[in-house]
């Protein structure tokens, strides 16, 4: 079956076929040279990177509880990915399917690059220093946490409701933001 949705087609997956979902935990436990844990001098390292639009994730990174893991370089996920850990990207990321950082736990990502995703949904906290690309929808909520990107958000749509934000500049042709 193809559904037509406006100038868009949409064909659903073959029955039985559940999507591909690559988790932190996984990624963390297969390449775990590729991810080293950060201590106080290596977050501040990464805190001195951001730009001053990114005032809110600091406090995320520097919490006494919190275990980050940075990789160094570009990271390219396949299939989509669950995000449940507290991880630094140097580099830009690319992922090959749906960012989500809700489903195994809540999870904080700060890439110091460019975010590429087919749809990006998130209840943790994002920061991005450079654009943040979406074929589909990028959808931020709960207070709790944080959505902030330097560079512009690209996407279909644009949804940030209840959520504390630096307010990027957005090109999608449904955007609704109401920062918490």
């Amino acid at each position: 079956t193809v559904l037509l949705l406006g100038a868009s087609v949409f064909v659903p997956p073959a029955a039985g076929e559940p999507p591909v979902w690559q988790t932190s935990g996984d990624l963390l436990k297969k390449s775990p040279k590729s991810f080293s844990r950060l201590d106080k001098a290596g977050i501040e390292g990464v805190v001195k990177r951001l730009p001053k639009s990114l005032s809110l994730i600091p406090d995320y990174l520097r919490d006494k509880d919190a275990q980050v893991h940075l990789h160094k370089g570009d990271l390219t996920i396949e299939g989509s990915f669950d995000n449940g850990h507290i991880l630094v990207v140097d580099g830009n990321l690319t992922i090959r399917g749906s960012y989500d950082d809700y489903r195994d736990g809540i999870g904080i990502l700060v890439v110091l690059g460019d975010m590429r995703a087919e749809h990006v949904v998130s209840w943790g906290s994002i920061a991005v220093t450079g654009a943040l690309q979406a074929t589909g929808l990028v959808y931020a909520y709960y207070n709790d946490f944080t959505f902030e990107v330097a560079g512009p958000v690209k996407a279909r749509a644009m949804i940030v409701y209840d959520k504390s934000t630096n307010d990027p500049r957005v090109d999608a042709l449904i955007r609704n933001t109401d920062g918490g």
